[in-house]
């Protein structure tokens, strides 16, 4: 996320609604709203591979070698 208070606050609300969204749809979503790539890798560990919603300085490419896009993800599931 970007820095500062609005910034985090409108991430943590839009990951609350998108949460609810795919419960509501029967889809399983987890979400990290983290300000580095650095902070998201040590709360998920070396082993998680995301699924990146925006990164647009490709900052999680640098630190997770399998990390794909939304729209690779839904190539992936035949959305």
């Amino acid at each position: 996320r970007k820095p500062g208070f609005i910034n985090a606050a409108r991430s943590i609300l839009s990951s609350i609604y998108e949460k609810k969204r795919a419960d509501f749809n029967g889809i399983p979503l987890d979400f990290i709203v983290s300000d580095s790539a650095f902070d998201c890798k040590q709360k998920t560990g070396e082993y998680e591979n995301p699924i990146r919603l925006a990164d647009p300085s490709d900052l999680v490419k640098k630190y997770y070698a399998n990390s794909i896009t939304i729209m690779q993800a839904k190539t992936l599931n035949n959305l």
